[in-house]
């Protein structure tokens, strides 16, 4: 029983004993791998857009105050609900409503702020056309000053680059064959056995005037280039024609304006069908007419036979 009164005496010497021998040892921290770490003040936005990009006047604008439900949000061109869409139906954009007198040709002409529909239909004061954006809050002139000075400095896309004039190719969808001494008279109602796509049928001294029906979008018929037309023996071959008329612009007035091809049937031989090809150019891109790939009846229609 002694023994246990000596206890608490014991356990009192190894509290003690511990202690000075803590005192004595340095005392140990485990390493905190996030002190390490250096850390930056947290960083400030700079807008780095050009207050006249596309980019910051679709972020400012046209997204903000034009995509709005049941306007511009996809419901009615132009489409201003991204920046792409916004910008491809824009620029050199045909102008489906437009003044009277029909005065505007694209939503945005490039370097000509007087003459993009966009800029007239925000600063109209027109009552029936109506200011845009509608039932809202005009643009203020600091946001109209960077869309004209955007218009100005190339109405360039989101990349920064220039937009490039698209081109539609000149169509060629008719001609009319008359005789030059009567321009009255239409070769074009001699057709072999009176089938009106059939080749038409001259005598072998026939003098007559050929002229294509040729529209073009952005050129002026009378600026197209080329127009020459050449004749074959072959329907889908015109590498080497057997004759090539080069057609003269003739301005009748009006409407009546066309590159005719003069032409003398004894220029060409007797007693077989002659097929004839059409060719004028825009400022990029050429057109024939008919094509290898027309239908039979177009290359049959544009042919001819001198009788014997």
């Amino acid at each position: 029983m002694k023994i246990f009164k000596f206890i608490p005496f014991l356990f009192f010497l190894l509290s003690v004993a511990l202690f000075f021998s803590c005192q004595d040892k340095e005392t140990v921290q485990p390493e905190n791998p996030f002190d390490k770490i250096v850390r930056e003040p947290n960083p400030v936005y700079q807008d780095t857009l050009s207050p006249t990009s596309f980019l910051s006047l679709h972020r400012d604008i046209f997204s903000l105050k034009c995509a709005t439900p049941a306007c511009h949000d996809g419901s009615f061109e132009p489409d201003f609900r991204t920046p792409q869409s916004a910008y491809s139906t824009l620029v050199y954009h045909k102008v489906i409503k437009n003044t009277t007198s029909g005065r505007f040709k694209y939503r945005v002409t490039p370097n000509d702020v007087q003459n993009s529909w966009l800029h007239e239909r925000l600063t109209t004061g027109d009552e029936v056309l109506g200011r845009m954006p509608l039932y809202s809050q005009p643009l203020s002139t600091t946001e109209l000053d960077r869309i004209k000075a955007w218009i100005n400095d190339d109405a360039k896309d989101i990349f920064g680059q220039k937009p490039v004039l698209p081109s539609v190719a000149p169509t060629i969808t008719f001609y009319a064959a008359v005789d030059a001494d009567n321009t009255n008279i239409d070769l074009g109602a001699n057709r072999i056995n009176g089938i009106n796509y059939n080749p038409f049928a001259v005598s072998k001294t026939q003098k007559m005037w050929i002229a294509p029906i040729i529209s073009d979008e952005d050129t002026d018929i009378e600026n197209l280039t080329i127009n020459t037309l050449k004749f074959s023996l072959e329907q889908d071959n015109f590498s080497s024609p057997i004759l090539t008329k080069t057609a003269r612009f003739y301005d009748f007035g009006g409407e009546s304006r066309f590159w005719i091809a003069e032409l003398n049937s004894s220029e060409l031989p007797t007693g077989k069908i002659i097929y004839m090809r059409f060719y004028t150019k825009d400022e990029t891109t050429t057109t024939e007419f008919p094509q290898n790939s027309s239908l039979n009846v177009y290359k049959s229609f544009w042919s001819l036979y001198v009788n014997p």
